[in-house]
Formats: C-alpha cells, sequence, structure tokens
C-alpha cells in the first residue's frame, strides 16, 4: 500500500570470490511512492496541531483562560508527539536521520516554543503584574509565531528529497532559535520598565490611601 511499480529489470553478473565463482541472478524494481496516505495520516494532522498550537495566544487574555490556555498548548504538543511516533515505528530502530524527523523536530520545536513563550507572558501579566506589556507580548506572538513557523517551514521543505538534511537542519535550527532568543531578550529589556511603573502606580496608590 503506497507504493506502485513503475518498472522492472532482470539481468545476471558473475560473483567470483577465490574458488567460488557463480552466476547470480539480479532484479532490480523501481517503485514509486504515493505520498498521499502521508499526506492524510500525518502532514494535515501535524498542521491542524500546530494551528490549535498557536490558537492559544487568541484566548481571551484573562484569569480564567490561565488554565485553558496552558493545556491546550501542551495537549497539542503531546498530540503531535502520540502521531509523530506512530510513523517513525514504520521505520528501524537503526534507521538514519530522514526529512521526516527533521520535519517533526521542527513541529516540536514550534510546540515547545508556544508552551513557554504562553508562560512567560503569563508570568509577566499576571505574576508581575505588568499589565500592559504582558498585552503586547501576547499580541506580538500572535505575528511572529506565524512567521517562525512560515520560515523554519519554508527551509524544510526547500527540498523533501533528504539531500540537504543536514543544511536544512541547522539553517531551520538556527532561524528559529535564533528569532525565540532574539525575542526573549527584546522582552527581557523592556521588563525593568515596566516593572518600574509597576512600583510607581503601586506607591502611588499607599499613599493616596493612608
Amino acid at each position: 500500500m503506497g507504493f506502485n511499480l513503475t518498472g522492472h529489470k532482470i539481468s545476471e553478473f558473475e560473483d567470483i570470490d577465490g574458488s567460488l565463482q557463480k552466476s547470480r541472478g539480479l532484479l532490480e524494481v523501481t517503485v514509486y511512492r504515493d505520498p498521499l496516505k502521508y499526506v492524510q495520516n500525518h502532514l494535515i494532522p501535524s498542521f491542524l496541531l500546530l494551528t490549535i498550537s498557536n490558537g492559544v495566544f487568541w484566548f481571551p487574555y484573562i484569569q480564567p483562560f490561565i488554565t485553558p490556555r496552558l493545556a491546550l498548548s501542551i495537549l497539542a504538543m503531546l498530540s503531535f508527539v502520540t502521531i509523530s511516533r506512530r510513523v517513525e515505528s514504520m521505520l528501524p530502530a537503526t534507521a538514519p536521520f530522514t526529512w521526516n524527523d527533521l520535519y517533526n523536530l521542527n513541529c516540536v520545536f514550534l510546540m515547545f516554543t508556544t508552551v513557554v513563550l504562553n508562560i512567560f507572558t503569563e508570568i509577566v501579566y499576571h505574576q508581575l503584574k505588568c499589565v500592559e506589556l504582558g498585552k503586547s507580548m501576547n499580541n506580538e506572538i500572535k505575528v511572529l509565531w506565524p512567521v517562525m513557523a512560515i520560515l523554519s517551514m519554508s527551509i524544510v521543505f526547500s527540498d523533501t528529497t533528504g539531500e540537504r538534511l543536514a543544511g536544512q537542519g541547522v539553517g531551520s535550527s538556527c532561524a528559529l532559535a535564533g528569532l525565540s532568543l532574539a525575542y526573549t531578550v527584546y522582552c527581557l529589556v523592556r521588563l525593568p520598565a515596566a516593572l518600574q511603573k509597576v512600583l510607581l502606580k503601586e506607591a502611588e496608590a499607599a499613599s493616596t490611601g493612608k
């Protein structure tokens, strides 16, 4: 299933190994793999799970939705790990790194980034009380995450033959890690000013109360 015969060739060759001389037959079979089943069973579900994972940043940014946002992001990643293992089980344990492994690695990285950034925004908004910065980060990630996904997947799908796996792996990993790190540093740079505003407001409120 999933493979179509495109041709075959029968030939023979002489096998000489010391005193052993034999004429052996050789059957070469050329098959074409139909990607439709792989697309239906893996690519489409994974794309849907990626979209669901990003959907956490579109939930209402209020306290009752803290748990649903975190649960959805984690459940999406766990669901993807389940379907990816089903595909990986078709290969032997000693199979080399494949294009499917590269694709799965990027999907997991994107979903993990969703979990981390969601927790980061929740800490800034609810725990540190930096409401304006938290809302700003949430809105920025709505744009940042699709950019990261499009960039990494463009690198992954630039060649599906598996001939440039090393370059694609390094390129996609650097792109995702670089954007994630750059945005995290950008948020940390803005955090002290936001905390200062919170402290000033609390001091004003305390003095007014007195």
